[in-house]
């Protein structure tokens, strides 16, 4: 079964499934201000620039997170290798 998109998907664009120390690009498209915001005591580094953050997972394990600008929330899910 294939998830559907979101309103977030058109708002935050970038892909929607991350792989485990590959850097993800997302940006912004939306018409408030705000900051990015994700939870720091997961395994992520993150670069921001403006209304772009470019994300890494740099654990080996699968999971999800939120990843929000302004009142926009996006999910993301983190797939391993293995």
């Amino acid at each position: 079964m294939v998830d559907l998109p979101t309103e977030a998907d058109y708002i935050i664009i970038g892909e929607p499934v991350m792989r485990p120390n590959k850097s993800y690009s997302y940006r912004y498209e939306g018409g408030e201000d705000g900051t990015w915001i994700y939870d720091t005591s997961l395994p992520l580094t993150a670069k921001i620039s403006d209304n772009v953050i470019t994300l890494t997972w740099t654990a080996s394990y699968s999971d999800k997170f939120t990843l929000s600008f302004g009142n926009t929330v996006k999910e993301i899910s983190v797939k391993s290798l293995f």
